[in-house]
C-alpha cells in the first residue's frame, strides 16, 4: 500500500468482516485505522433494525479450529460467574500495531492475571486461545493459574457459548468484542479497536484501570440503543455484502471509492 500511495494509485483496503456474509472494503485503512466514525453522535440518526440484528446473530458460527487442543464443543457452565476473554493471534497486526499499552498478547495475559485478583468473590476470568493461533500460550497461562491468578483456561468450549454464559467480555480489540454486542454483553477493550465508541464499550487505559473494572464485574454498563444503531450502520452501510465470493451490491464499491477520493 505504501508503494501504491507513492505511485499515486487509488487505494482500497480489503479484509474479512466480523459479521456474516460481509467483507471489509475501506478506502482509508483497516482495523482501528478504518473509516468507522468513533463519535457516538454520528449514529443518532440511524434507525436500528432489530430484525436485521437478530438475523445476523443467528448466522454466527464459531471459527473452525486449526489446533488439535482448541475446539468448539459444548459445556455446562452451571452458575459460574465470569468474564470471557477470547485471546487473539499473537503475531496478527491487531497485536503488532494496535495492542496499545499492553504491547501484545503476553503483556495482556500478564495484566489479566493481576486484574483477576480484583474480581468479586466467586468470579473468574475465562480465557480461550484463538483457534488459528500457531503460537500456543497454554504453558504461560497455566503458570499464572498455578501462581494464584483467578483464571480458567477453556480451550474446548464453543466461543459463542462462552460469550452467552459470561457476564461480559474483555479483549484487546478482537472481532469477538463486537460480536458480543449481539448477546447484550458489556465489553471492555484495552487496545485500539474499530468499535471503540464511548457507550458501546468501556476502555481500560492501563493495568490499574483493568483491575478496577474487574472489581466492578457485576456492574459493567453499556448503551443498548447506541449499540443497536452502530451495529445496524455497520451491517447496512459499512461492510460490503458478499455471498460465496460474489458481491451482492456492486453499487457499494462506487460509494466506498467516492468516499476515499473525498478524503
Amino acid at each position: 500500500m505504501e508503494g501504491a500511495k507513492d505511485a499515486g494509485a487509488e487505494l482500497l483496503y480489503a479484509e474479512l468482516a466480523p459479521l456474516p456474509l460481509r467483507r471489509t472494503l475501506d478506502a482509508q485503512g483497516v482495523n482501528a485505522e478504518g473509516s468507522v466514525p468513533k463519535q457516538a453522535t454520528f449514529y443518532e440518526d440511524v434507525a436500528a433494525d432489530m430484525a436485521l440484528l437478530a438475523e445476523l446473530k443467528a448466522g454466527f458460527q464459531a471459527r473452525a479450529p486449526r489446533r488439535a487442543d482448541v475446539g468448539q464443543g459444548k459445556a455446562d457452565f452451571d452458575s459460574a460467574r465470569f468474564l470471557f476473554v477470547p485471546l487473539q493471534v499473537p503475531d496478527d497486526s491487531q497485536m503488532t500495531l494496535f495492542a496499545g499499552w499492553c504491547a501484545g498478547l503476553q503483556g495482556f495475559i500478564a495484566a489479566l492475571a493481576e486484574a483477576s485478583r480484583h474480581l468479586p468473590e466467586g468470579w473468574h476470568l475465562r480465557l480461550k486461545e484463538h483457534p488459528s493461533a500457531k503460537v500456543a500460550m497454554t504453558d504461560e497461562i497455566n503458570a499464572l493459574i498455578a501462581s494464584g491468578a483467578r483464571i480458567i483456561l477453556d480451550n474446548a468450549t464453543d466461543s459463542f457459548a462462552q460469550i452467552a454464559a459470561s457476564a461480559g467480555v474483555i479483549t484487546i480489540n478482537s472481532s469477538m468484542g463486537l460480536q458480543a454486542m449481539f448477546w447484550d454483553k458489556p465489553v471492555v477493550i484495552t487496545g485500539e479497536a474499530l468499535y471503540d465508541i464511548e457507550g458501546a464499550v468501556v476502555r481500560a487505559d492501563s493495568a490499574v484501570a483493568l483491575g478496577a473494572l474487574c472489581s466492578q464485574a457485576a456492574e459493567l454498563l453499556f448503551d443498548a440503543d447506541l449499540r443497536a444503531r452502530l451495529l445496524t450502520w455497520l451491517a447496512r452501510d459499512y461492510y460490503v455484502s458478499f455471498d460465496q465470493g460474489r458481491l451482492l451490491k456492486p453499487e457499494q464499491i462506487q460509494r466506498i471509492r467516492a468516499k476515499g477520493r473525498a478524503t
